[in-house]
């Protein structure tokens, strides 16, 4: 049976069919729609896969604070002033972790739009990021 990709005025996915043959660009039942028609392939769209890394690095930043029981980064940066010694230094030491993740993660983005690497997977994007040292 044979898929076919219909493309909206940007070369974006909007739709995968077996039904019409005979519009849309050959392609696997798997092309995931918003990908784009570079004219050769089906890539995936950057702007949209920036926005997933970004996701991804903002929860890991949530549930890496969330194991000492703080809401998210937010809340557990907020205690950077605590009257508390306990909350102050795990608040300061969250604040200078989610600055050198952001800088870390923020770098690799201008290193894919300089050409310089390619855009990592949200997994790989995490595995590179500094730890947090309480």
């Amino acid at each position: 049976m044979s898929w076919q990709a219909i493309l909206d005025d940007a070369n974006r996915v909007v739709t995968v069919n077996n039904w019409d043959t005979t519009v849309g660009i050959p392609c696997p039942s798997d092309t995931p729609l918003g990908s784009l028609w570079d004219g050769t392939a089906f890539v995936p769209d950057p702007e949209v896969t920036k926005q997933e890394l970004q996701a991804a690095v903002q929860a890991h930043l949530d549930t890496t604070v969330q194991t000492r029981n703080y809401n998210g980064i937010l809340s557990c940066c907020s205690y950077a002033t605590s009257t508390d010694t306990t909350f102050a230094a795990e608040g300061t030491a969250a604040l200078a972790w989610r600055d050198a993740v952001w800088r870390h993660c923020y770098d690799v983005l201008a290193e894919y739009e300089a050409g310089t690497r390619p855009l990592p997977t949200a997994e790989a994007l995490i595995a590179e990021l500094p730890v947090l040292n309480w």
